[in-house]
């Protein structure tokens, strides 16, 4: 670099650690391979969720998904025989990976390469192969279980095969936060540059979850739209966006509509999410009582109303009033405010045809 040069790009912060740029992206997404593919869908407002094909979901609750279609990775530039051994989820990585490195321009040599590190991610890993290693165990027995099963599944096995494959000797790590891992790749690695520790690093997070185990748990968590319109199932910004959920916020609003019709001198309600919350505090409202003067309802999710945390309950249980009335007591002690009356205490969830399970600290 020229003295001119040097002198106007200016290398460092004001508080003398290191600037840090990107140089290169990559992208493998259900728009399809490439950035270019992203970018395009993005600006059409395309969207990239349809029906599950994967697997037959026909005894699912969930139809629709956002796969990564029409995937060979061969066609990609991976070898056939690093198409058949590596998950779907170290291939997404590589791919994305080889176009983030073609526009980076970056070379590596002997002379950098133990300062480029590779900071790649996965929140769940190598869960098809989870899945048929534990089928075939169960079915064939121990010794026919894929000899390379573990270096296939271990999450960080993305992070290592593309350090292997650039000869990037730097530090190699695989950050797994769930839904934030890539977020937090790109963050671990600002910071490491920043202070100095590296020069470089190739970073992202990777992920192959529409699986029959993972659609079937998530679904079981509430965390999937059950919306078989593919342009209703993401909402995330948009003022329609409990409307996948409207058969929870409904229930709640009729249940707690009969309930205190019946039980008039209710005073709690604990919900297992904050959209069935809301239903229940719609028809409070609408039958002229106030939240929480008259009645006090509790989301899991943490809606304004309870301003502390509320352990879930997953299990049905012969003990569930008791458990709820723990709940509630949680809560009270939190508002200062003196305990209801026993028979005020309903737990919600039961009624509604929702499953509970103990909060923190309650005995089985």
């Amino acid at each position: 670099m020229s003295e001119n040069m040097s002198k106007r790009v200016q290398t460092r912060r004001p508080d003398g650690t290191h600037r840090v740029v990107i140089t290169g992206v990559g992208a493998v997404t259900p728009a399809g391979v490439g950035v270019d593919a992203l970018w395009s869908t993005l600006m059409e407002r395309g969207c990239c969720i349809g029906p599950i094909e994967r697997f037959d979901t026909t005894d699912y609750e969930v139809h629709t998904g956002s796969e990564v279609r029409d995937f060979d990775g061969v066609e990609h530039g991976l070898s056939k025989k690093e198409a058949r051994r590596f998950e779907r989820f170290v291939q997404y990585a590589i791919v994305a990976a080889d176009e983030a490195l073609a526009q980076s321009g970056l070379t590596v040599t002997d002379e950098n390469r133990d300062r480029i590190a590779v900071v790649f991610g996965t929140g769940i890993g190598g869960i098809d192969e989870l899945q048929k290693s534990f089928a075939t165990l169960e079915e064939k027995g121990p010794k026919r279980v894929n000899p390379l099963f573990i270096p296939t599944m271990i999450g960080n096995i993305a992070a290592g095969n593309l350090a292997i494959r650039y000869g990037m000797r730097g530090e190699c790590l695989n950050v797994v936060t769930a839904c934030a891992t890539g977020a937090h790749c790109i963050g671990t690695a600002l910071r490491d540059i920043r202070h100095g520790y590296i020069d470089a690093a190739l970073v992202g997070g990777t992920e192959e979850s529409v699986s029959p185990i993972c659609i079937a748990g998530f679904t079981n968590l509430s965390a999937l739209t059950r919306a078989e319109d593919p342009k209703q199932a993401s909402l995330p910004f948009d003022a329609r966006r409990c409307e996948p959920c409207r058969y929870s916020f409904s229930d709640a609003y009729d249940t707690t509509k009969r309930l205190l019709g019946r039980c008039p001198e209710l005073t709690a309600l604990f919900c297992v999410s904050d959209v069935m919350a809301l239903g229940a505090i719609r028809a409070i409202h609408d039958l002229g009582r106030r939240v929480p003067r008259d009645i006090s309802v509790v989301g899991y999710d943490g809606i304004p109303l309870s301003r502390f945390s509320v352990p879930r309950l997953t299990t049905v249980r012969q003990d569930t009033q008791q458990l709820a009335r723990q709940g509630v007591d949680l809560l009270l002690r939190n508002l200062q405010r003196p305990r209801p009356p026993v028979h005020g205490v309903v737990p919600f969830e039961l009624i509604a045809g929702e499953s509970v399970s103990p909060p923190r600290g309650a005995t089985h």
